[in-house]
């Protein structure tokens, strides 16, 4: 777990990096996913051609990697659940190393949305995902009591939050 202020500076720069590709972009950005947010070469040629903000998530990593012979979204979201908490930390980690500090990565997460098998995340998963580079969560869970507790484990762990 980081300390406060680490947690407070961390949580400020992320905020600036959104605000930075707000005003960048004349009051509008854009917000890359999918496969541009899980391959670190897509995603690096989104953020040359001005996209400061990426989601890495795990049907796209589902994707991204075949799993069960997946070919679309359509059939990765059905199996979003598989992909492994370390296989996200390891895919924001190589997003971070392929574009930079300037970017904004915000992580869509197993069992961070109202899964067929829910998917249980610790503490440590979230401050894992704060090492590995995710400035951000995105989420849709099924109770505010469930948000509740993850946005507060979110930001004792320096990331922002994203529910929709």
């Amino acid at each position: 777990m980081f300390n406060h202020a680490d947690m407070q500076k961390r949580r400020e720069r992320a905020i600036a990096k959104v605000r930075a590709a707000i005003d960048a972009h004349g009051g509008t950005t854009l917000l890359s996913t999918g496969i541009t947010g899980d391959d670190a070469r897509l995603a690096r040629a989104v953020v040359d051609a001005g996209v400061r903000l990426l989601e890495p998530n795990h049907p796209a990593l589902a994707l991204a990697r075949g799993m069960h012979g997946v070919h679309d979204m359509h059939s990765a979201e059905g199996i979003r659940h598989e992909v492994s908490m370390d296989d996200m930390i390891r895919d924001v980690h190589g997003i971070r190393a392929a574009t930079g500090h300037d970017t904004f990565i915000t992580v869509g997460i197993p069992g961070g949305f109202t899964e067929l098998d829910p998917v249980d995340i610790s503490e440590a998963n979230f401050a894992n995902l704060a090492r590995a580079g995710a400035d951000g969560l995105h989420t849709h869970k099924a109770s505010l009591e469930d948000l509740r507790e993850w946005v507060e484990a979110a930001h004792r762990n320096a990331l922002s939050w994203m529910p929709t």
